[in-house]
């Protein structure tokens, strides 16, 4: 008598989230704050992606410090390890500021700490003019002097000088004032074509995948979604998911 055939069960599927920030978290030596998380996992996704990787970051009264010390020690980290001896700018309200969360004693560590770090001051636009680097990160975007328009003096020179490859960064990070309407930073917010990221919102930006036709990254209560679409990319452009500034 013929034995009917034995039913071979499905295989099981596992469902899991890439933790895109694990790997910079290894180096650093200590566990990110939920919001730094936030941040440095969209960053990495579009490094993932081959994109220039692009934020403006508008974050939280309560994590200003965390935050701005995971954003310099991530763009180390880049310089040292993802993109060795690379050049980078880091540009913060004033030099004793900058000192404060990239010390001498990071800096050595550097591959070649004498001219890879370009340290601006919110005062001193023009240092980073006629330059030519990668990776850039701008603190406290909304605390500039004169309502912002130092900020814009740094945006037009840094825009220029920064890359456009698919290893390129730029991160943009204030505190974002909804009913302020004279500040730069928050013009930018408002009008910019760049990827947001609000921390204050829920944590959505970064459950899914990034979409290619089009994704809105800022969930701010008091802002209508930011979508964005992929443009019409130059023919010499190195790579056709590459997000212009």
């Amino acid at each position: 008598m013929l034995q009917p055939p034995a039913l071979i069960p499905p295989p099981i599927r596992h469902c899991f989230r890439r933790d895109y920030a694990a790997q910079f978290e290894r180096w650093v030596g200590y566990r990110l704050h939920p919001h730094a998380r936030r941040a440095v996992a969209l960053l990495e996704r579009q490094r993932a992606r081959r994109q220039p990787q692009r934020l403006i970051l508008c974050n939280t009264e309560s994590s200003i410090d965390i935050i701005r010390q995971t954003l310099a020690d991530y763009i180390r980290w880049r310089a040292s390890v993802v993109q060795p001896g690379e050049p980078f700018c880091v540009v913060g309200r004033s030099r004793a500021d900058i000192s404060r969360i990239l010390p001498k004693s990071k800096l050595r560590t550097l591959p070649d700490h004498r001219w890879q770090p370009i340290l601006v001051s919110s005062r001193t636009p023009d240092l980073c003019r006629g330059l030519n680097f990668r990776l850039a990160l701008i603190l406290d975007a909304d605390a500039f002097p004169h309502r912002g328009r130092s900020l814009e003096q740094h945006w037009r020179s840094i825009l220029p000088a920064i890359d456009m490859g698919p290893q390129s960064l730029l991160i943009l990070c204030g505190t974002y004032r909804p009913r302020t309407r004279v500040n730069f930073f928050a013009r930018l917010v408002r009008q910019s074509r760049l990827p947001h990221l609000d921390l204050e919102s829920p944590n959505e930006d970064v459950a899914g995948p990034l979409q290619t036709t089009t994704m809105t990254l800022c969930v701010n209560p008091s802002l209508h979604p930011i979508v964005w679409s992929p443009p019409i990319l130059p023919i010499f452009a190195p790579d056709q998911h590459a997000i212009p500034v």
